[in-house]
């Protein structure tokens, strides 16, 4: 996981430092053209159902954030603590990776 975070990392600051220095050259043409290569993603997300679940919690968080900040706060927490089942979940039925990676050791004789 660790290996996983450090290369997602990497990738973010990377792709920071290329799109920073195409802004510097390209200017606003650069944000029309990553804004229409990004206008595809609400109609995937909301036809896809997730954007539906997305909707219910932001709308969620702002009805209770109107109320009460702490019962906002606690519906944010409640939720991603509700989440981890989920992930075990999810986690119990993919392979292991040990047994995609597995290879014989090789025995050590002079």
């Amino acid at each position: 996981m660790v290996v996983g975070y450090t290369a997602l990392m990497a990738v973010s600051g990377g792709s920071s430092l290329l799109l920073g220095r195409l802004f510097d050259r390209y200017r606003f043409k650069l944000l029309i053209g990553l804004t229409l290569a990004a206008a595809p993603f609400a109609p995937l997300v909301f036809l896809g159902g997730y954007g539906v679940f997305w909707f219910l919690g932001s709308a969620s968080i702002g009805f209770l954030y109107d109320r009460s900040i702490v019962w906002a706060i606690t519906f944010c927490v409640v939720a991603q603590l509700a989440a981890i089942p989920l992930f075990i979940w999810v986690a119990a039925r993919q392979p292991a990776r040990a047994a995609l990676l597995d290879t014989p050791a090789k025995e050590n004789t002079p």
